[in-house]
């Protein structure tokens, strides 16, 4: 397990925990980014319109005294609300990027009452890049207008909120950096982001971590992001693009003990990190022979991760280590996107980190663990239910089978079997719940309580059709 401590700014720290999550849409992103540099808050991103289990493990580890959404549903998928059930949450997002931007800044209006809003084309990256940069250099705010010189909506809404306003001209400098402070800010963005990654590439723990890699994977992309838009000119699209792939590398150089990081040779780490990735990609193929036809889409994939391991190949021959580094975390990356479709495809659970026998030997542990533990919540009902114990004798004949595949190293066999068990046990479980659910409302009708809806005499509550009661609704 780790821990992680989020970085976050210290100028309007009210001594909460706050976390921003939003997706790495271009223009939600950078307004985000601002907001959350204002109040003190980290920010996390999220690929547009995916859910990804170990962005809402590392945000649930923090537990956050509040968590900011922002975005619709397509950008921050629902399930991202549904892990953060138990926390304080509010999701800001409108129908456009313009609306977006203009609820981000309703909410947090009192932050810039005395601030002048620049309105900023939200079509225009490198125009949003330089927003964001005069925004964190100088604590300034601003919103998209979705067509330049079409700001009339938007100023209006300022000037109802009270709110000063700079005219819509990135172009006309109003208080922005030039071409040439913007290329400045962008060329450091850039090396800074670069010196992060070759830190975190160094001081990466030998244990294998998800987060660590979706974290420094995205950096990695960002980066590369940047240095292509530099390259052409577009210093403030440049900016926003390292700025970004910052967050990704400070959070995953966060999430780790510093005491306990393995600081070997470079060219051991990263020749025993290629081995590793080879090992996983001569699993995936075990799996591959499973289907009987590969999707157009996943063989894309596949296309994709060979490609990043033979030039990680090519970077540890020619002694670049620190790059092979990068292409095995940009490839372990897509061999976890790949096997998320092979799971939906073959409908069993992958695992890439060990050979075939290990994965059908662990989930079968698993669920042997899972039906001990059934067991105990049986125990509590007052008595099961017929199709429940008829479900219970299917549940233990298909364990007996999936340890009968597993005896004739039949490890496919074995791990079809196991996912039938645990769709059945968890049916079995769901019921189970709620027979002990049901059993926990009974009662609730004796004389004497004060809830709704009692025929007895001398209550207190609502609805009730006798005399002397104090509640509302009484016919006498």
């Amino acid at each position: 397990m780790f821990s992680l401590n989020f970085i976050s700014s210290e100028e309007e720290n009210t001594g909460e925990s706050i976390i921003v999550l939003v997706s790495d849409n271009f223009a939600d992103g950078a307004v985000s980014h601002c907001i959350a540099d204002k109040i003190g808050a980290t920010i996390m991103f999220t690929p547009w319109g995916e859910y990804e289990q170990e962005i809402a493990d590392m945000i649930l580890s923090a537990n956050p005294d509040e968590i900011y959404i922002i975005g619709g549903y397509s950008a921050v998928p629902n399930e991202y609300d549904e892990a953060f059930t138990d926390l304080n949450l509010t999701r800001i997002g409108g129908g456009d990027r313009s609306q977006t931007s203009m609820m981000i800044l309703q909410h947090f209006k009192n932050m810039f009452q005395q601030e002048n809003v620049h309105v900023v084309n939200g079509q225009d990256d490198n125009a949003i890049g330089k927003a964001l940069q005069n925004a964190l250099e100088k604590g300034s705010v601003f919103v998209y207008t979705n067509r330049l010189g079409d700001d009339e909506d938007v100023v209006s809404e300022l000037d109802a909120m009270g709110m000063y306003w700079g005219d819509s001209g990135i172009e006309k400098n109003n208080g922005q950096p030039s071409d040439e402070e913007m290329m400045a800010s962008a060329e450091a963005a850039i090396t800074d982001l670069n010196e992060k990654i070759s830190q975190l590439l160094a001081i990466i723990p030998d244990y294998p971590s998800n987060a660590i890699i979706v974290l420094h994977s995205n950096a990695v992309e960002k980066f590369e992001s940047a240095t292509a838009a530099f390259d052409e000119g577009d210093y403030g699209k440049a900016y926003t693009y390292a700025k970004t792939g910052l967050i990704h590398a400070n959070n995953a150089l966060s999430m780790v003990d510093k005491g306990n990081f393995y600081k070997g040779n470079l060219s051991e780490k990263s020749g025993s990190h290629l081995e590793d990735l080879l090992e996983k990609r001569a699993q995936l193929e075990v799996y591959m022979a499973l289907a009987e036809e590969v999707p157009e889409d996943l063989s894309s994939m596949i296309t994709d991760l060979d490609a990043l391991i033979t030039e990680a190949t090519e970077c540890y021959e020619a002694g670049d280590y620190e790059c092979t580094m990068n292409k095995v975390a940009l490839a372990n990356y897509e061999l976890r996107e790949i096997s998320k479709q092979l799971e939906s495809l073959l409908g069993l659970e992958i695992e890439v980190d060990c050979n075939i026998q290990e994965n059908a030997l662990d989930k079968l542990n698993e669920l042997l663990v899972d039906r001990q533990e059934l067991d105990e919540l049986l125990s509590v009902l007052e008595e099961v239910p017929e199709d429940i114990n008829i479900s219970l004798a299917e549940l233990d004949q298909l364990i007996s089978d999936s340890q009968a595949c597993y005896d004739a190293e039949d490890y496919v066999c074995t791990l079809e079997t196991v996912q039938q068990a645990r769709s059945l046990l968890n049916e079995i479980e769901h019921s189970v719940e709620g027979i002990l659910g049901n059993q926990g409302n009974n009662g609730d009708s004796d004389n004497g309580n004060n809830g709704k809806g009692n025929e007895d005499k001398d209550n207190n509550g609502k609805g009730n059709e006798d005399k002397d009661n104090n509640g509302k609704g009484n016919d006498k």
